[in-house]
């Protein structure tokens, strides 16, 4: 009994060392890719709204940088205007201009970058304001809360992305009218918060494409950790490359009318 004993301290002395061997792996890459990230914001009823460009290149999962683009020509066309829109000096990267808001426009954006070109097209999109919000207890447990965000759907095809910003991090909401069309009807966010804590709660009007463009991002990135989700694919936005339709870059070109509130928690 006592040899056993011995042997199987041996063992596990075998296998614990075993444990600290290096192991090296090869991980996959591939040449950087155009990130365009291009987003107009017309609040609530604003005449004039904040245009942004963001330009990063994507980087391998251990570099602990994003890679930004600086100089790049960027020019906005709507109304047979064109509009340029300069870098940000204390900001590489980032490029924004003060822009027209105007409905049934189509708004026409130029990228120039060495010497590759990129366009996209898209319409300003509107919203509707918040009604009301409700508190209720969490749905699974009694210290979260749960807030009921009431809105009103105009008789209309639209599209919407609710954004909460808390001390959770962002949380983002894709939404179609296809089940509810022409009603006022609640959206639902629920987590652990203590009284006096405040979330921003934004409501942005969207297309069809942007609303399956935004699921698909927000599908794989929830199915990180799961084992039977299905392989991760490279999503196809709205702007092209006009020189090589093959080598088009990641991104989305999209113009919103936009609602914010701010709730405190009872």
């Amino acid at each position: 009994m006592k040899n056993i004993n011995i042997l199987f301290i041996i063992v596990l002395m075998i296998g614990f060392q075993s444990c600290e061997d290096v192991v090296n792996i090869d991980l996959e890459t591939e040449e950087p890719r155009l990130v365009i990230e291009a987003t107009g914001i017309q609040k609530e009823n604003n005449s004039l709204g904040k245009f942004r460009v963001k330009l990063t290149e994507t980087a391998p999962y251990f570099q602990d940088f994003i890679p930004t683009i600086s100089d790049a020509e960027i020019s906005l066309e709507i109304e047979d205007e064109v509009i340029e829109i300069p870098e940000l000096l204390d900001n590489p990267g980032v490029y924004e201009q003060e822009i027209p808001m105007i409905y049934e426009e189509k708004y026409k954006l130029t990228i120039k970058i060495d010497e590759q070109q990129y366009q996209g097209e898209t319409y300003l999109y509107s919203t509707v304001p918040i009604d009301t919000i409700e508190q209720e207890e969490g749905l699974f447990d009694p210290d979260d809360v749960l807030l009921k965000i009431f809105y009103t759907d105009p008789e209309e095809e639209n599209y919407y992305l609710f954004s909460y910003q808390s001390k959770h991090g962002k949380e983002l909401i894709p939404i179609d009218d296809e089940h509810f069309n022409g009603n006022q009807v609640s959206t639902i966010y629920n987590e652990e918060f203590d009284a006096g804590d405040s979330i921003k709660i934004r409501v942005n009007g969207t297309g069809k494409g942007f609303n399956r463009y935004i699921s698909i991002l927000l599908d794989q990135s929830n199915a990180e950790n799961n084992p039977f989700a299905t392989a991760p694919t490279t999503v196809r936005g709205n702007i092209i490359n006009v020189n090589n339709s093959e080598e088009f870059p990641l991104g989305y070109f999209r113009i919103s009318q936009q609602f914010e509130t701010t709730y405190v928690v009872e």
